[in-house]
Parts: C-alpha cells; sequence; structure tokens
C-alpha cells in the first residue's frame, strides 16, 4: 500500500519537475493565442493593466498629446482601447524561453508610454496576465494539452511503494 505522503511526494516531484515544466513552456511557444488571446483582451476591450486596473480615460488633454488634435471628444470618459493608431496593437509579440516568457509590442512609441511623462496612463503595467486571465483562460488552454500528455508521461514514471 502506498503512503499518502509517499503519494503526495511523487506528485510534486512530478509537478516540479523539469520535463512537466519544458513541456508548459513548449506549449506557450507553439501557441502563441494562448497567452497573446488574453493579454489583447485586456488591453484592447477591458483597458486593463497587468494587475486588473483601469490603464486611464481619455480625456481632452490626453486624447490632444499623443494626437495633436482634438478630433475624437466624444470618448471623454471612455476607458483607454489602445488602438488609436493601430501601431500598438498590431505590434504585440510573445518570446518563450526554457525558463520565461516575455510579452511586448515593437510599437516605436512604446519607451514613451511606459515613460508617461505626460501622465496620460494610470498605470504602465500593460504587459502580463490578470489573475482572472490566468485562471479562466491560461490554464484551462494548457490543461488541454498537458493533460493527455501528462497521462502518457506518467506511466513511465516507476511506481513509488
Amino acid at each position: 500500500m502506498t503512503k499518502l505522503t509517499d503519494l503526495h511526494k511523487a506528485i510534486h516531484n512530478m509537478v516540479s519537475n523539469e520535463a512537466v515544466q519544458k513541456k508548459i513552456f513548449d506549449i506557450l511557444r507553439n501557441d502563441s493565442r494562448i497567452l497573446l488571446t488574453p493579454q489583447r483582451n485586456q488591453l484592447f476591450f477591458k483597458s486593463q493593466d497587468a494587475d486588473g486596473k483601469p490603464l486611464g480615460f481619455y480625456t481632452m488633454h490626453k486624447d490632444t498629446a499623443y494626437h495633436g488634435t482634438a478630433e475624437e471628444f466624444d470618448r471623454e470618459g471612455q476607458p483607454f482601447t489602445m488602438v488609436d493608431t493601430g501601431v500598438f496593437r498590431r505590434g504585440i509579440y510573445q518570446i518563450v524561453t526554457s525558463r520565461a516568457v516575455y510579452i511586448s509590442s515593437s510599437a516605436p512609441h512604446l519607451e514613451e508610454m511606459e515613460a508617461n511623462e505626460n501622465n496620460v496612463f494610470l498605470s504602465t503595467k500593460f504587459f502580463g496576465i490578470t489573475d482572472d486571465n490566468m485562471k479562466n483562460r491560461v490554464k484551462p488552454a494548457i490543461l488541454k494539452v498537458l493533460g493527455p500528455w501528462m497521462v502518457n508521461y506518467m506511466k513511465g514514471l516507476p511506481i513509488v511503494t
């Protein structure tokens, strides 16, 4: 009979196992939609930073700060959509290494946005997945691929007695 403490150790070793971690990074590398879809949803539809807080709201001053015109003041008070020129949106990308995942944008004005010298943004934590998105979108997407792989992986593990 296997003791529960032995089972716990076996499960802990399996989850902290390098092969499992490598597989998770492979999954993220092979399907960028797993992270980039919720990231884009946060920025462009919910106007949320990595912590789920508002990025900012359009005002007359903020609208003219980056665009130089006062064309669309009907947006005043509305959350930023981050899609005004499309350059930031089109430039979103991810890099997956063997130990980390990075999300950014190739937009030439990203550095200026992050510096936030005009206090246009309430938050400049543009990149990162909210806890809600991690729980409800990213983890299920990873587990959908990881689950079948884990079954095959566990078949090759020695039985702890």
